[in-house]
């Protein structure tokens, strides 16, 4: 991706998106995700051919919408690509830097899984 597209990218997740690390509870365990969701399918479509990541389509007050979705290894190299372009955003793509990702929590050593859940921490503040 150019700076022209890379600087649109994260202009649309400073805006739309979030950056967020979830509380898997019911794995005990951590996730690590980038996400916009849009009335129009045309900017989640345009992320997801750039990122990878996944794309559904959801209901928001009888509105018919589409998120994209990256998370983990996915989510991190997207925030490694934007962090020079974001700004509302930057110190949460900073964090995500940090995070120790692993297959869904599994093969992490337990000094990861404690890195995990103080990245969260900081992200939930962030993101109140």
């Amino acid at each position: 991706m150019n700076d022209i597209e890379l600087g649109y990218a994260a202009g649309i997740i400073d805006g739309e998106g979030s950056i967020e690390i979830q509380n898997k509870r019911s794995r005990n365990n951590y996730q690590l995700r980038v996400a916009v969701g849009m009335k129009y399918d045309t900017i989640p479509i345009w992320l997801h051919e750039r990122f990878g990541g996944s794309l559904c389509a959801y209901k928001n007050d009888s509105r018919q919408m589409t998120m994209w979705v990256v998370s983990g290894v996915l989510a991190k190299n997207c925030c490694e690509c934007l962090l020079p372009y974001l700004i509302l955003k930057k110190t949460h793509a900073e964090v995500a830097l940090e995070y120790p990702v692993g297959a869904c929590g599994k093969h992490l050593a337990d000094a990861d899984k404690l890195e995990q859940k103080y990245l969260y921490r900081i992200m939930k503040e962030l993101n109140h």
